[in-house]
């Protein structure tokens, strides 16, 4: 039977298609990750084409019916500065963006990790910021993240495994890192992601690339 809903989602992907379509992968707080067709919004007088881009934190008017989710009507939610986002910080949004897409499955409602999602981007506008604490929160959430006691912690320093609990609690006063500690880090939760993914993350190895010439 064909319904419309409103979501609060989050635009992790958009794909051209036809003439003037655009097909948007979304995170919802209601349902989760999930797909839509928006009709008509590369038109040049469309209203919503330009809140339908990457990262737009939006409110989405979703009509399911017999040719599947439409996205009727959509609302910005906050005015995000894209334009102003450090380089750092959009290149640790690209790589948690990457993340969501390759571990969540569709229509599975995960609110803990929509919201870890906004904080994660709204930090990654305000300021640089590094995708680790946030690999390690969707860790957690999704209950990937191994015990203390496991092989995989057992060389980690007392700083890394106060790092890890601050970052699984959401506290962002976490100890800071020297770079190799945070290499080591941020190498064990790519490894931990990739267990749990078909397909090989690239934004982690492209990212590092980047920031290390500019």
């Amino acid at each position: 039977m064909s319904h419309t809903e409103t979501l609060h989602a989050i635009v992790l992907q958009t794909y051209n298609v036809g003439e003037a379509d655009r097909f948007c992968i979304l995170l919802t707080r209601e349902r989760g990750k999930m797909a839509a067709r928006a009709r008509g919004v590369r038109k040049m007088q469309s209203r919503m084409g330009g809140s339908l881009m990457q990262g737009m934190r939006v409110l989405v008017d979703i009509h399911q019916g017999s040719a599947g989710a439409l996205i009727t009507g959509v609302k910005q939610e906050v005015n995000d500065e894209h334009c102003d986002m450090p380089l750092s910080g959009f290149v640790a949004a690209q790589e948690g963006i990457e993340l969501l897409l390759a571990v969540l499955h569709d229509e599975e409602p995960l609110p803990e990790i929509y919201d870890a999602t906004l904080r994660f981007l709204e930090a990654c506008n305000r300021q640089k910021e590094s995708t680790l604490p946030f690999m390690i929160s969707l860790l957690g959430h999704m209950g990937l993240l191994p015990e203390e006691s496991h092989a995989h912690f057992e060389t980690l320093s007392e700083t890394q495994k106060r790092f890890l609990q601050t970052c699984v609690r959401a506290n962002n006063d976490y100890p800071a890192l020297t770079p190799k500690e945070h290499r080591t880090l941020f190498s064990l939760c790519t490894g931990l992601f990739s267990e749990h993914t078909m397909r090989p993350l690239k934004a982690t190895h492209i990212g590092g690339s980047i920031l290390m010439v500019v």
